[in-house]
């Protein structure tokens, strides 16, 4: 890597999950897998930095063999098992009863929205392939107005705008002193 500045190494490297540790049918990339390996065995931690709920990140991580902590639910849940517990930013009930709201005026809208809604704790997500347009027209003439209507490659996520994967990172840094 020539444009790298010669014997330059990484303190810590953060890592997606959903369309880059896995692909579009979100199975595990293997190389990407043992890179992250790689990695932590050079004694690089690796943080997990996701949409993704705690549960499934955590799963990714202890397998793979990870130290880094982990950055959920774009930035809203900051996590690692040797904490008191996670760093919960947001709650996630006002974004769920904002969905609740919005399938009422939408009935083609499913409130419940992805499986892994079941475990969210600081936003919530509606599948991908629905009415973009809508939802958002619909949120910004609402009480829930000061959400954020995200679309990724896998979810359409309601959360407060305070909430990224940088300021998680950011605060996940600050953490580790880095």
């Amino acid at each position: 890597m020539e444009w790298l500045p010669p014997g330059w190494c990484p303190r810590v490297v953060a890592f997606d999950i959903d369309g880059t540790l896995t692909d579009e049918k979100k199975r595990l990339d293997m190389h990407a897998v043992e890179a992250l390996r790689r990695l932590e065995d050079a004694g690089i931690p690796v943080i997990l930095a996701t949409g993704n709920v705690r549960a499934i990140t955590y799963g990714l991580w202890r397998f793979i063999g990870l130290s880094g902590p982990m950055c959920c639910e774009n930035g809203g849940v900051l996590w690692h098992p040797s904490w008191d517990g996670p760093l919960v930013r947001a709650s996630g009930a006002e974004a769920k009863n904002a969905a609740l709201w919005l399938a009422e005026q939408h009935p083609e809208i499913d409130s419940n929205g992805i499986q892994t809604n079941a475990w969210r704790e600081s936003e919530w997500c509606l599948f991908a392939d629905e009415d973009l347009d809508a939802i958002t027209s619909s949120i910004e003439a609402s009480d829930w107005s000061n959400l954020d209507v995200v679309r990724t490659g896998f979810a359409i996520h309601l959360m407060e705008p305070h909430l990224s994967k940088g300021s998680g990172l950011e605060m996940i840094l600050e953490r580790m002193d880095m």
